[in-house]
């Protein structure tokens, strides 16, 4: 069994007689980091091996002590780590084992106080721990919402991955989050790239910046919900939403987003956006909303029947498409035409605007 080595041994032995908060080992330059109580400390390690054996027995070391067995987590992370299934008093023995997996899993985990997600960042200070924890909106109105929303705004232009585009977009749109001037680059961003855009109508579907007006018929469709009591109505809610200066700007946006998106995995996170937006408040639905709110507003007919077909849209209605080809850019689009013509012409229907074929 290879031992470490003196000097480190040492070290190590004193750094947990003080109240330890977090290690984060730097594998490039071989240093521990270490936050305690009384602040952050590091220190070079001196292997006397090969470098990713003696890495993993200071580990093992550091396991032994801050959960009491070296052997434990692995087994741990392959039933727990992602799920957020780990017991309260693990979580703070997780981030001082030095391992960036197990902070992945604390960060995953229900039960994080604010202070547990501070040192999360601390021995992990990137975009996926950054997304996890904006997840999180007791997180979000802390200075701690703040750092996360700078790093991640900060490391958008070099993402690679769509999808992860999209959810830092949407999440960086929480409110409080972001400057106006901030806000405002993401939206010029929107104007180029289908993803920023796409997370503007995940993100915030009711405060896309563009400059849309209110459907004609809005203020005549809101006195009608008031006169008729229909506030609680779901159909007479999405009526008005969709009718608002803010949901003529959604529809415009979305119409857009569609007919630009360039990826398989943008398209399934709109469609995911579709489904929320019209499935918003779902929950309280009654089975004859629609019947009463058409019988005190027939007019509202029409985009009554709109909303109705665009409920039925979620990135399940994708699959008969896309799994049959990997195709990306016009090609996919094209494919797709099948299921975004008539999404379209709903869309339109929602609007003060001729349907073209």
């Amino acid at each position: 069994m290879i031992e470490l080595s003196h000097a480190d041994e040492l070290r190590l032995s004193i750094m947990f007689t003080e109240p330890l908060y977090a290690v984060r080992i730097d594998e490039n330059r071989m240093i521990l980091h270490a936050l305690l109580e009384r602040g952050e400390i590091n220190f070079p390690l001196s292997p006397n091996c090969q470098t990713a054996r003696y890495l993993k027995q200071v580990r093992e070391y550091l396991s032994s002590h801050a959960l009491g067995s070296p052997g434990g987590y692995p087994v741990f992370l392959q039933r727990w780590a992602r799920m957020g299934q780990i017991r309260g008093e693990t979580l703070a023995g997780l981030l001082c084992i030095g391992e960036p997996e197990a902070v992945v899993a604390a960060a995953h985990v229900p039960a994080l106080t604010l202070e547990l997600a501070r040192r999360v960042w601390w021995a992990s200070p990137t975009a996926e721990i950054a997304r996890q924890l904006l997840r999180r909106p007791d997180f979000v109105p802390a200075d701690l919402g703040h750092t996360l929303a700078q790093f991640l705004l900060d490391a958008l232009p070099f993402e690679q991955e769509s999808k992860l585009v999209v959810e830092s977009v949407a999440l960086l749109l929480q409110p409080g989050l972001l400057s106006d001037d901030a806000r405002a680059i993401l939206w010029r961003g929107a104007q180029r790239h289908a993803g920023y855009l796409t997370g503007f109508i995940k993100g915030a579907p009711d405060d896309i910046p563009a400059q849309a007006s209110a459907h004609p018929e809005h203020a005549h469709v809101i006195f009608k919900i008031n006169a008729s009591n229909l506030h609680h109505n779901h159909y007479a809610r999405l009526v008005a939403r969709v009718m608002s200066v803010a949901g003529q700007n959604f529809l415009i946006e979305l119409e857009r987003a569609i007919k630009s998106v360039a990826d398989q995995d943008t398209v399934i996170l709109l469609f995911e956006a579709i489904a929320e937006y019209f499935s918003n408040g779902s929950q309280t639905k009654n089975s004859d909303d629609a019947t009463s709110c058409l019988t005190r507003c027939p007019e509202l007919a029409p985009i009554i029947a709109a909303i109705k077909s665009l409920e039925t849209y979620n990135s399940n209605s994708l699959n008969d498409i896309l799994g049959r080809t990997d195709a990306v850019g016009s090609v996919m689009r094209k494919k797709l035409t099948s299921l975004t013509a008539p999404l379209l012409t709903h869309l339109h229907a929602l609007r003060a605007v001729p349907i073209h074929g």
